[in-house]
Protein backbone atom coordinates (compact mmCIF):
# COMPACT_ATOMS: atom_id res chain seq x y z
CA UNK A 1 0.00 0.00 0.00
CA UNK A 2 1.30 3.45 -0.87
CA UNK A 3 0.57 6.54 1.23
CA UNK A 4 0.86 10.04 -0.24
CA UNK A 5 2.30 13.02 1.61
CA UNK A 6 3.17 16.57 0.61
CA UNK A 7 6.72 17.89 1.09
CA UNK A 8 8.20 21.34 0.43
CA UNK A 9 10.23 21.71 -2.76
CA UNK A 10 13.45 21.98 -0.68
CA UNK A 11 12.89 18.50 0.74
CA UNK A 12 12.16 17.20 -2.75
CA UNK A 13 15.49 18.52 -4.02
CA UNK A 14 17.22 16.13 -1.60
CA UNK A 15 15.33 13.28 -3.20
CA UNK A 16 16.19 14.21 -6.76
CA UNK A 17 19.79 13.08 -6.37
CA UNK A 18 18.82 9.52 -7.38
CA UNK A 19 17.97 10.26 -10.98
CA UNK A 20 14.78 9.87 -13.02
CA UNK A 21 14.31 10.61 -16.68
CA UNK A 22 11.89 13.36 -15.64
CA UNK A 23 14.51 14.93 -13.40
CA UNK A 24 15.23 18.01 -15.51
CA UNK A 25 11.55 18.59 -16.22
CA UNK A 26 10.80 18.21 -12.54
CA UNK A 27 13.48 20.68 -11.51
CA UNK A 28 12.65 23.15 -14.27
CA UNK A 29 8.95 23.07 -13.47
CA UNK A 30 9.49 24.00 -9.79
CA UNK A 31 8.01 27.48 -9.42
CA UNK A 32 6.45 29.64 -6.71
CA UNK A 33 2.98 28.54 -7.82
CA UNK A 34 4.00 24.87 -7.22
CA UNK A 35 5.67 24.92 -3.78
CA UNK A 36 4.95 21.23 -3.03
CA UNK A 37 5.38 17.91 -4.79
CA UNK A 38 3.64 14.63 -4.13
CA UNK A 39 5.89 11.86 -2.91
CA UNK A 40 4.72 8.25 -2.73
CA UNK A 41 5.92 6.24 0.25
CA UNK A 42 5.99 2.49 -0.21
CA UNK A 43 6.17 -0.01 2.61
CA UNK A 44 9.47 0.07 4.47
CA UNK A 45 9.84 3.86 4.38
CA UNK A 46 11.40 3.98 0.90
CA UNK A 47 10.68 6.94 -1.37
CA UNK A 48 9.59 6.70 -4.96
CA UNK A 49 9.44 10.07 -6.72
CA UNK A 50 6.39 11.01 -8.68
CA UNK A 51 5.76 13.98 -10.92
CA UNK A 52 2.35 15.51 -10.06
CA UNK A 53 1.20 12.10 -8.82
CA UNK A 54 2.59 10.19 -11.83
CA UNK A 55 5.22 7.62 -10.94
CA UNK A 56 8.38 7.28 -13.01
CA UNK A 57 8.60 4.11 -15.06
CA UNK A 58 10.15 1.09 -13.27
CA UNK A 59 13.93 1.30 -13.32
CA UNK A 60 13.86 5.08 -13.88
CA UNK A 61 13.81 6.03 -10.25
CA UNK A 62 16.04 5.42 -7.31
CA UNK A 63 14.68 4.46 -3.93
CA UNK A 64 16.20 6.24 -0.97
CA UNK A 65 15.51 6.01 2.75
CA UNK A 66 13.81 9.10 4.09
CA UNK A 67 16.19 10.89 6.49
CA UNK A 68 14.87 10.72 10.04
CA UNK A 69 15.88 14.30 10.82
CA UNK A 70 16.97 16.27 7.72
CA UNK A 71 19.72 18.79 8.44
CA UNK A 72 18.86 22.27 7.15
CA UNK A 73 21.36 23.70 4.69
CA UNK A 74 22.84 26.91 6.05
CA UNK A 75 23.68 29.75 3.71
CA UNK A 76 27.21 30.99 4.18
CA UNK A 77 27.12 34.22 6.09
CA UNK A 78 28.88 37.23 4.76
CA UNK A 79 31.39 39.24 6.73
CA UNK A 80 31.37 43.03 6.92
CA UNK A 81 33.93 44.91 8.99
CA UNK A 82 35.24 48.45 9.34
CA UNK A 83 38.71 49.40 10.48
CA UNK A 84 39.72 53.00 11.19
CA UNK A 85 42.95 54.88 10.49
CA UNK A 86 45.12 57.50 12.13
CA UNK A 87 44.81 60.89 10.42
CA UNK A 88 46.75 61.20 7.13
CA UNK A 89 48.28 57.69 7.35
CA UNK A 90 47.71 54.09 6.34
CA UNK A 91 48.20 53.01 9.99
CA UNK A 92 45.25 51.60 11.92
CA UNK A 93 44.15 53.26 15.15
CA UNK A 94 45.20 51.22 18.21
CA UNK A 95 41.62 50.04 18.76
CA UNK A 96 41.21 48.99 15.10
CA UNK A 97 44.62 47.27 15.16
CA UNK A 98 43.34 45.05 18.00
CA UNK A 99 40.03 44.45 16.21
CA UNK A 100 41.84 43.68 12.95
CA UNK A 101 43.34 40.51 14.41
CA UNK A 102 39.86 39.09 15.03
CA UNK A 103 38.63 40.18 11.59
CA UNK A 104 41.67 38.67 9.85
CA UNK A 105 41.31 35.40 11.78
CA UNK A 106 37.65 35.22 10.76
CA UNK A 107 38.55 35.78 7.10
CA UNK A 108 41.35 33.21 7.17
CA UNK A 109 39.06 30.59 8.71
CA UNK A 110 36.80 30.67 5.65
CA UNK A 111 37.96 28.37 2.90
CA UNK A 112 36.22 30.17 0.04
CA UNK A 113 34.95 33.60 -0.88
CA UNK A 114 36.35 36.81 -2.23
CA UNK A 115 37.44 39.61 0.08
CA UNK A 116 36.68 43.14 -1.05
CA UNK A 117 38.58 45.91 0.71
CA UNK A 118 37.49 49.50 0.03
CA UNK A 119 39.48 52.41 1.42
CA UNK A 120 37.98 55.77 2.40
CA UNK A 121 39.15 59.15 3.74
CA UNK A 122 37.72 62.17 5.48
CA UNK A 123 37.44 65.51 3.65
CA UNK A 124 40.84 66.86 4.66
CA UNK A 125 43.15 67.32 1.65
CA UNK A 126 42.54 67.41 -2.09
CA UNK A 127 40.38 64.90 -3.93
CA UNK A 128 43.35 63.39 -5.77
CA UNK A 129 45.37 63.06 -2.55
CA UNK A 130 42.42 61.41 -0.78
CA UNK A 131 41.93 58.98 -3.68
CA UNK A 132 45.57 57.95 -3.37
CA UNK A 133 45.42 57.71 0.44
CA UNK A 134 42.25 55.60 0.41
CA UNK A 135 43.83 53.16 -2.04
CA UNK A 136 46.99 52.96 0.13
CA UNK A 137 44.81 52.06 3.12
CA UNK A 138 43.02 49.30 1.21
CA UNK A 139 46.33 47.94 -0.10
CA UNK A 140 47.78 47.94 3.43
CA UNK A 141 44.93 45.72 4.66
CA UNK A 142 45.40 43.49 1.60
CA UNK A 143 49.12 43.13 2.41
CA UNK A 144 48.28 42.22 6.02
CA UNK A 145 45.92 39.47 4.84
CA UNK A 146 48.46 38.12 2.35
CA UNK A 147 51.18 38.14 5.03
CA UNK A 148 48.85 36.01 7.18
CA UNK A 149 48.39 33.46 4.39
CA UNK A 150 45.31 34.51 2.40
CA UNK A 151 45.67 33.97 -1.34
CA UNK A 152 46.26 37.29 -3.13
CA UNK A 153 43.84 36.45 -5.96
CA UNK A 154 40.96 36.30 -3.45
CA UNK A 155 41.43 39.96 -2.41
CA UNK A 156 40.13 42.92 -4.45
CA UNK A 157 40.95 46.49 -3.41
CA UNK A 158 39.72 49.93 -4.36
CA UNK A 159 39.90 53.47 -3.01
CA UNK A 160 36.90 55.77 -2.85
CA UNK A 161 38.66 58.81 -1.39
CA UNK A 162 36.05 61.06 0.20
CA UNK A 163 33.22 60.10 -2.20
CA UNK A 164 31.36 57.79 0.22
CA UNK A 165 31.46 59.48 3.60
CA UNK A 166 30.10 57.51 6.53
CA UNK A 167 29.47 60.82 8.33
CA UNK A 168 28.54 63.71 6.08
CA UNK A 169 30.81 66.70 6.74
CA UNK A 170 31.86 69.89 5.04
CA UNK A 171 35.21 70.12 3.27
CA UNK A 172 38.37 70.07 5.40
CA UNK A 173 36.79 68.27 8.38
CA UNK A 174 38.88 65.75 10.29
CA UNK A 175 36.39 62.90 10.98
CA UNK A 176 37.71 59.57 12.28
CA UNK A 177 34.69 57.52 11.13
CA UNK A 178 35.33 58.53 7.52
CA UNK A 179 38.99 57.39 7.67
CA UNK A 180 38.31 53.70 7.24
CA UNK A 181 38.46 50.57 5.17
CA UNK A 182 35.39 48.45 4.72
CA UNK A 183 36.02 44.73 4.36
CA UNK A 184 33.34 42.59 2.77
CA UNK A 185 33.53 38.87 2.30
CA UNK A 186 30.89 36.83 0.54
Amino acid sequence: MINSIRLPAAALSLLLLGGCSGYSNLVNSMAPEKPEWEIALSDGGKIRRTEDGHECEPGEYTEMALPADPVPVEKPTSLVARLYFIFNTDQLTPESAREAQEVYTNILSRQTGDVIVVGHTDTMGSHSYNDSLSLRRAKKVRENLIDLGLEAERIKVSGMGERELLVETADSVNELRNRRVEINMR
